[in-house]
């Protein structure tokens, strides 16, 4: 199954957790749909986070905590 296409339905999501995963990649539209998430946890995900479009992330509006620690960022 699609499981970022199911996370993407969950409109109402105040919390996400993705800490410890092997993500390599997330579709630059991830985080579209979650305009209320408060908490996103993306640490310990083993990530080289030059990778990633950090605009992915403007549309959380609601968002206080994003934690990116302990990934590869190799610059901001």
């Amino acid at each position: 199954p699609d499981s970022f296409g199911l996370i993407s339905k969950l409109t109402k999501l105040k919390f996400l957790d993705l800490s410890s995963n092997r993500i390599e990649k997330l579709p630059k539209t991830f985080f579209k749909s979650l305009r209320m998430l408060e908490v996103l946890d993306l640490s310990n995900c083993n990530c080289e986070l030059e990778h990633f479009d950090f605009d992915m992330f403007s549309n959380l509006s609601s968002l206080i905590k994003l934690d990116l620690s302990n990934n590869q960022i190799k610059r901001l």
